[in-house]
C-alpha cells in the first residue's frame, strides 16, 4: 500500500499524544508506518508506553542529520561525495545561501537529502506543525524527489500578529506552493492559514480525536456528590489561564459551595499559579500534579465533576486551537465550562455538552459551573450528551475514514 512518513521534532514524547494518535491511524489503515525525528528519545519519556510497543514504533524510526556542527574538512567531503551520486545542477541549489540561508552552505539541507531521497521517494511525508517542515520544501521546489508532502498545523504554528503578518506569509509561501495537501483541526485555525495564504482547496479540516481506547472505554457514569470535583489539564503557562480557574474555585468557596479542584501538568507559570493560590486562601481546596500519563489522567477524570477550559488569549495574540484534552473529557462523560477563545467552540456545544462563556469572565465562568452543581437532572442530561456527541462526531472510526480518504487519494497521485 506505500508508506506514510511521520516528521515530528522529537520522538517519543510526554505531550503531543495526537502524534501517536495519527500513527496507531496509518497502522490500523495498512500503511508501512516510518517516522523521521530529529532527536529520538527513550520509551520512557512516552504518556503511552504500550502503544509505542504496540505499534513497534521505536524501529521505525529514522533521525535526520541536521548536527551541522561536525568538523568542516569531515563536512566537505560527505558534501562532496553526496554531488558525485546527485543531479549536479538541482542539488547544487540546496547549496545556496542567497536562496536557502547560512544553513545550505554548511551542507545541512543536501546532507539531509542525501539520507532521504531514496527512503521517500514515491511515499507521502506527513509533517506534524507547519514549522517543522525543514528542507521538505525545497526538494518539491527544485523537484528532486517525487514524494508527496501533506503538513498538519497545530495552532501556534499558524499564529501572527498585526506586527510579523507579512513575515509570516513569506515564511510559508514556498510551502503553500508547492505542498500537496494541508490540514488543522478547527475552522478557527483554518481562517488563521487561509489568510497566510493557504488555498483553501489544498486545506482540509481534520479534528484530532481522543484516543478512543482509553477515554471511551470504562465509562463511568457521573452523579454530583456534596463536594464539587473541578479538573483542568494542560501546561502551565499563560495561554491556558489556570490562574482563572482557581479565581472561580475563590467564587464558588465564597457562595459556599465545597470544592476541590485538581490542576494537570508542568509548566513556568507554577509558582506564579502558587502564589495566587496563597494570595486567595484556597490552599486546601487546590492540587497540582504536574505532569501525567494518558492513563493516569483518564483514572483522574473518572473521579471528577465538571472540567474547566479556562484559556485566554495571551499577550502574543495566541489562542487554543482546539484542545484534544476537551474532548477527551467530554468522551468520559464530563460537561466542559471554557471561555469562548480560539477553536473551543468547534468542540464544546455550548448548552448540550457544557457551557462557554465570555473570555475572562470570572463571574460568568463560575455562574455556569453553579448551573450544573444546582441541577442534578441537567448535568445528568449534558454528562450523556457530552460522551455522544464525542462519539458522533470525533471517534476514532470518524478520523480512520477521513484520513484514509486523504491518504489513498495521495498515493493514487504518485
Amino acid at each position: 500500500m506505500g508508506s506514510i512518513f511521520i516528521k515530528v521534532r522529537e520522538f517519543p514524547t510526554k505531550s503531543e499524544t495526537f502524534v501517536l494518535g495519527q500513527m496507531e491511524v496509518i497502522t490500523q489503515l495498512g500503511y508501512d508506518l516510518r517516522v523521521l525525528v530529529n532527536k529520538k528519545n527513550e520509551l520512557s519519556v512516552s504518556s503511552n508506553p504500550e502503544l509505542v510497543k504496540k505499534l513497534d514504533v521505536m524501529n521505525r524510526v529514522t533521525v535526520l542529520p541536521i548536527d551541522s556542527s561536525s568538523r568542516f574538512l569531515k563536512r566537505g567531503w560527505l558534501i562532496l561525495k553526496g554531488l558525485l551520486k546527485l543531479p549536479p545542477l538541482r542539488s547544487l541549489k540546496l547549496l545556496s545561501t542567497r536562496r536557502y540561508g547560512e544553513a545550505a552552505i554548511r551542507g545541512r539541507y543536501l546532507l539531509e537529502y542525501l539520507s532521504l531521497r531514496k527512503k521517500i521517494s514515491g511515499q507521502v511525508v506527513h509533517v506534524q506543525f507547519g514549522d517543522n517542515v525543514g528542507s521538505l520544501d525545497k526538494y518539491k521546489e527544485l523537484n528532486l524527489v517525487d514524494f508527496k508532502l501533506i503538513v498538519t498545523f497545530h495552532g501556534y504554528d499558524a499564529h501572527f500578529t498585526d506586527d510579523n503578518f507579512e513575515m509570516k506569509r513569506m515564511e510559508y509561501k514556498r510551502l503553500f506552493e508547492v505542498g500537496d495537501f494541508f490540514t488543522c483541526n478547527t475552522s478557527f485555525l483554518a481562517s488563521k492559514l487561509i489568510a497566510l495564504g493557504c488555498p483553501e482547496k489544498k486545506l482540509r479540516i481534520m479534528p484530532v480525536p481522543p484516543n478512543a481506547m482509553m477515554f471511551l472505554q470504562g465509562y463511568v457514569k457521573r452523579e454530583l456528590g456534596d463536594v464539587l470535583n473541578l479538573v483542568s489539564v494542560g501546561r502551565l503557562i499563560e495561554l491556558k489561564g489556570h490562574g482563572y480557574g482557581l479565581m472561580v474555585v475563590k467564587e464558588l468557596l465564597d457562595k459556599g459551595v465545597k470544592v476541590k479542584y485538581t490542576i494537570v501538568g508542568e509548566g513556568d507559570q507554577l509558582d506564579e499559579l502558587q502564589k495566587l493560590v496563597s494570595e486567595l486562601s484556597i490552599e486546601s481546596n487546590v492540587t497540582f500534579l504536574g505532569a501525567l500519563a494518558q492513563q493516569e489522567i483518564k483514572e483522574l477524570l473518572d473521579r471528577m465533576d465538571i472540567f474547566l477550559m479556562p484559556s485566554v488569549t495571551d499577550r502574543h495574540g495566541r489562542q487554543e486551537a482546539q484542545g484534544v484534552v476537551v474532548l477527551e473529557a467530554q468522551a468520559c462523560g464530563i460537561p466542559v465550562i471554557a471561555f469562548s477563545s480560539g477553536g473551543l467552540s468547534d468542540v464544546v456545544q455550548h448548552g448540550e455538552t457544557g457551557f462557554l462563556v465570555e473570555e475572562r469572565n470570572v463571574l460568568s465562568m463560575t455562574e455556569a459551573v453553579l448551573q450544573l452543581f444546582n441541577n442534578s437532572a441537567l448535568y445528568k442530561i449534558m454528562s450523556e450528551q457530552a460522551r455522544s456527541y464525542v462519539i458522533k462526531y470525533f471517534s476514532q472510526e470518524k478520523s480512520i475514514e477521513r484520513w484514509n480518504e486523504v491518504y489513498k487519494k495521495l498515493l493514487s497521485e504518485r
